[in-house]
């Protein structure tokens, strides 16, 4: 197969895996809804246990719901970071793919950094892609990188006052405010990543176009 074709398959599979992930922490976090105390009503009643004699009477109903509260936060917790880190290795990947053709290289796929277990290392923050003006999604995608760089400044922010050994009330709103937005990450990521696989296929149309 062409280096084109393979290259855009690669950053194709980065993208397909960034949905799964995107799916799953999704549907975990309905199902953490699904267990708001606010709407399960625990019911007051209790049963014995004959080998505990000084503190017999367990309500079963509310300990299986605080159980299944607790699993179903840290199922979602545990998905949610493997979405971000799908949803980030998109956009990194990405990134990549279209400044290496834009620069006048031919990749194969999409390279990265990874870990022990396999998984992609971000090495920092992701260079500007220049040279795609005449691209109809050009605005569209300078716009959800700048989306995707304001919800990392706001994550480093949160995380330099999270270490700060006093924090005044008006720091401690600030980190609050910093930290909700630094939530939307992964979903701007993923939007990112989505406008910059369509960049790809602009900038290797355009490189075959110039050459």
């Amino acid at each position: 197969m062409p280096w084109f074709e393979t290259l855009t398959d690669s950053l194709t599979a980065l993208g397909a895996a960034a949905r799964e992930a995107r799916l799953a922490a999704h549907a975990a976090r309905t199902t953490c809804a699904l267990y708001d105390l606010d709407r399960l009503k625990p019911i007051d009643a209790t049963v014995t246990s004959a080998n505990r004699p000084y503190d017999n009477e367990i309500r079963p109903h509310d300990r299986v719901l605080f159980r299944l509260i607790t699993a179903h936060h840290e199922h979602a917790d545990k998905l949610s970071g493997i979405y971000g880190m799908a949803a980030l290795t998109y956009a990194d990947g990405a990134t990549w793919a279209i400044t290496q053709v834009i620069a006048g290289n031919q990749p194969t796929a999409v390279h990265g950094l990874h870990n022990t277990d396999g998984a992609f290392v971000i090495p920092g923050p992701l260079p500007e892609v220049t040279g795609l003006d005449r691209w109809n999604g050009w605005k569209a995608f300078r716009a959800a990188r700048k989306a995707m760089d304001e919800c990392e400044y706001a994550a480093a922010f949160a995380d330099g006052l999270a270490s700060e050994s006093y924090l005044s009330d008006h720091d401690a709103g600030q980190m609050h405010d910093a930290i909700n937005r630094a939530s939307g990450l992964s979903e701007a990521a993923f939007a990112y990543g989505q406008h910059a696989e369509t960049a790809l296929r602009f900038a290797l149309l355009d490189a075959f176009r110039t050459r």
